[in-house]
């Protein structure tokens, strides 16, 4: 919000209830219940072994809007994504 203030760009912003909403619901229901899970993960295993899977998060949300969303798959993320998944892989052994 300050940089599209600087930017001229505040009149741009349109909030809505949808928006508000949306936010809402991100902020408290899905960052909330991420933490929760991080930490009940955090009480069973080490850190240093669940610390390598926050790397598939963007394939995970890739994936989602390819699934969600029709959005495009290239092959240049498909092979990005296979490498990180390899490298999981190799660090978790």
């Amino acid at each position: 919000m300050p940089l599209a203030a600087l930017l001229g760009e505040l009149e741009a912003i349109d909030v809505t209830g949808p928006v508000v909403a949306s936010m809402t619901f991100q902020t408290l229901v899905i960052s909330f219940g991420a933490l929760l899970l991080w930490f009940a993960l955090l009480r069973r295993y080490l850190a240093s072994q669940l610390g390598v899977f926050s790397f598939l998060s963007p394939v995970f949300g890739a994936l989602f809007g390819a699934l969600l969303l029709g959005e495009p798959l290239t092959l240049n993320f498909v092979a990005g994504g296979l490498a990180i998944v390899l490298g999981i892989v190799l660090v978790s052994r």
